[in-house]
């Protein structure tokens, strides 16, 4: 496992790390898909966690969507931002899907998941080589950040 992700906080070492395991344009797009649904899922079954400080309902997907935007912002601010701007809308569905019978709830996080990761394995498959996360965990951070970089690249953004 890799530690370096622990070690440097500097957001082009991070994405450059991660580019490194996907250099095909097949595999980033399967990346653009599988990315936001595995993100959808987690902050799904994390809406399930529901607690009530202060009489504001919250949910554990609350308190990760914080502490992720919180984490990314160490990272680089306007990555960050562009990172919300994108899982936002994916939490308030979440947080609306939690709120459904567990069956149907727990039917779309399944189907989310699979689809997602199917899409993952993919790409990768088409590249011929091994997910970056199998190396280190902490290539599961890098996946949202990783997009969002290639977004705004085509989009002309510069860093």
């Amino acid at each position: 496992m890799d530690n370096h992700f622990c070690k440097s906080l500097n957001w082009k070492e991070q994405i450059e790390s991660y580019q490194a395991f996907h250099k095909t344009k097949a595999n980033c797009y399967s990346h653009y898909v599988g990315i936001p649904l595995i993100v959808f899922s987690l902050y799904c079954s994390l809406s399930w966690f529901r607690f009530f400080p202060i009489n504001i309902p919250l949910s554990a997907a609350t308190l990760f969507f914080i502490s992720s935007f919180v984490f990314y912002s160490q990272l680089h601010k306007k990555l960050a931002l562009a990172i919300a701007a994108w899982t936002c809308p994916l939490f308030l569905i979440a947080e609306e899907v939690a709120l459904m019978p567990f069956q149907y709830s727990a039917l779309i996080v399944v189907v989310a998941l699979v689809v997602g990761w199917f899409f993952q394995l993919l790409g990768h498959k088409i590249e011929g080589n091994r997910p970056a996360f199998l190396t280190g965990l902490s290539h599961l951070w890098k996946g949202p950040l990783f997009i969002t970089y290639e977004w705004l690249s085509v989009l002309g953004a510069k860093f």
